[in-house]
């Protein structure tokens, strides 16, 4: 028995490291979903970073939610105060009033995730990845939250 569970052990990742996988994946993914479109915020067509509506620190419930990540150039992304109020009016020209408004009521939800829902998250965002490389389309948003 004490061999089995040493075993079993061997093989999960510890949450930090699962997040931080989790975190490569996703913002893998926001970049193919939203390659070919300009800088939700300045407009240009530059090298797409995965840049958060609602900040991480003010909202971790948000970081993996895709209608609050969208591809932001590195120079927007580091000016987040400054372009924060352009963010939101292309935001609502992309998904819409009621889905921003949704976001802007979520980030003060706290949600508590485990190391399997991150998992299975990873494996989620890892079959979109898959599915966008294969076809060259978006399939719908799905969003990790709490209602």
């Amino acid at each position: 028995m004490k061999k089995l569970l040493n075993t079993t052990r061997k093989n999960t990742q510890s949450y930090p490291k699962t997040k931080r996988k989790l975190k490569k994946v996703f913002n893998e993914y926001i970049r193919l979903r939203d390659a070919g479109m300009p800088c939700i915020c300045c407009g240009k067509f530059n090298t797409l970073q995965a840049g958060h509506y609602i900040s991480v620190g003010s909202s971790g419930s948000l970081e993996f939610n895709e209608d609050n990540v969208h591809g932001q150039c590195a120079y927007c992304n580091m000016r987040m105060q400054e372009t924060k109020e352009v963010y939101r009016i292309n935001l609502i020209d992309r998904i819409g009033v009621e889905r921003v408004i949704k976001l802007e009521a979520l980030a003060k939800v706290k949600v508590k995730r485990t190391r399997l829902d991150l998992e299975w998250m990873i494996e989620h965002y890892q079959k979109k990845i898959k599915a966008l490389g294969n076809s060259h389309t978006t399939e719908t948003n799905v969003s990790f939250e709490v209602e």
